[in-house]
């Protein structure tokens, strides 16, 4: 009798905590059900289901399931959808998009572990209800941003900005996203952060268009990182050889830093692939100056005058170069010759190399002045040349010109 009654109040236990764990799974799945019902009614109370799913999120029941997570994420994005009309509903979660898509992720996450894929489904793939169609979640949340977007592109870029952020990080190498996020970066004045997305956006192995790390170069030379900018710049030409637009950012670096050999390689490449092109032979001889290689200078002056024989700034450099270092071996002579109380001696070897630079600058001089504002120091110069060459009369020629043209 008395081990009957002791089986029945066992057995009367286990049946007890038996029904209390099952209605406790009971209540926490039907939180996430209630949630779910709670943002998609007609009449949607969203700080309820915002309660609900928050409690499902961390219970020990429920917290495992892919299916609280999916709702998780529909409540999130009900919650930014009516917010956008809403104030009090928008004030319920600080960024309701961030929250939506950590709860996407973590539903794609467990399936994946677990094999499965409903709510991995239900999220990216469309749904029917009878004879309506609703658009993914995935899709629901990315257009509820994007209208976000497109309101404050022209007023707010920061706020648009940010608005992508999310976006762009959930659905990764995405082009068009990548694309417009480091657009409002670099609107923002974000260049680093546009740099980055710019970069991820060149990097994607599909992406055949030099735009995207032409932009990132652009948004890290504002920066001022230099750093990331050379390294942009091996990559777009790596990718892009043919493209001057990243040597020619290197070229600029390199002359920021002073660094003007190193700019010269850069710019020879660039030449290689515009040899006609005067403004890349300019700057090459102006660098050529700066690390005093001054043949290397008059070699690219020349091929300037020979594709443009009108360049102010060939003729100016060649005839006056010349001029000016013939001048150094007169003046060298004249002293000497001066000093043994002699005339130059025109036989001296220096004396024939002296003729031949004075040679070299006289045409050059001649079509300079041609469009000189001012011919007469022109035709003192050339006066000179004369001098040096001991032509007393093609000298006093020169002088009585310079004279004319004050």
């Amino acid at each position: 009798m008395t081990k009957s009654i002791l089986k029945s109040m066992i057995a009367g236990a286990a049946f007890v905590a038996g029904s209390l764990l099952t209605n406790t799974v009971v209540a926490q799945n039907g939180a996430v059900s209630s949630a779910e019902f709670l943002v998609t009614s007609e009449n949607p109370n969203y700080e309820k289901a915002l309660d609900k799913i928050r409690q499902a999120t961390y219970h020990e029941k429920t917290k495992d399931k892919a299916k609280t997570y999916y709702v998780r994420a529909k409540v999130f994005t009900a919650i930014l959808q009516a917010g956008a009309e809403d104030e009090k509903v928008a004030a319920l979660v600080t960024n309701p998009a961030d929250s939506a898509f950590e709860a996407m992720k973590k539903v794609k996450a467990m399936e994946k572990a677990a094999g499965e894929d409903k709510y991995t489904e239900k999220l990216i793939n469309i749904s029917t209800d009878g004879l309506n169609v609703q658009q993914s979640l995935e899709t629901q949340l990315k257009n509820t941003i994007l209208n976000d977007v497109q309101k404050y592109q022209e007023t707010d870029v920061e706020r648009a900005y940010k608005a992508m952020v999310p976006l762009v990080d959930y659905f990764g190498n995405d082009t068009t996203l990548l694309k417009y996020t480091g657009y409002f970066a670099a609107q923002s004045e974000k260049y680093d952060e546009a740099g980055a997305y710019f970069e991820r956006l060149g990097d994607i192995e599909d992406y055949n268009k030099s735009d995207a790390y032409q932009s990132a170069a652009s948004a890290y030379y504002q920066a001022e990182d230099t750093i990331k900018l050379m390294n942009i710049v091996k990559k777009g030409t790596a990718k892009f050889p043919e493209e001057k637009y990243f040597l020619l950012v290197a070229n600029d670096v390199h002359i920021k830093r002073e660094e003007y050999q190193e700019a010269i390689d850069v710019l020879k490449k660039v030449h290689t692939l515009e040899p006609k092109n005067v403004q890349y032979l300019i700057t090459l001889a102006r660098l050529s100056n700066q690390l005093e290689k001054k043949e290397d200078a008059y070699s690219y002056y020349q091929k300037i005058y020979e594709i443009e024989a009108d360049n102010e700034e060939a003729l100016r450099a060649l005839g006056v170069g010349y001029y000016e270092d013939a001048g150094e071996i007169y003046r060298v002579l004249r002293k000497e010759a001066t000093d043994a109380g002699k005339s130059i001696n025109k036989e001296d070897k220096r004396f024939k190399e002296m003729v031949v630079l004075a040679d070299k600058a006289i045409p050059y001089l001649m079509a300079y002045k041609d469009i000189s504002e001012d011919k007469s120091i022109v035709y003192s110069t050339l006066m000179n040349v004369y001098i040096y060459k001991g032509d007393a009369k093609k000298a006093d020629e020169m002088e009585k010109l310079a004279e004319e043209s004050k």
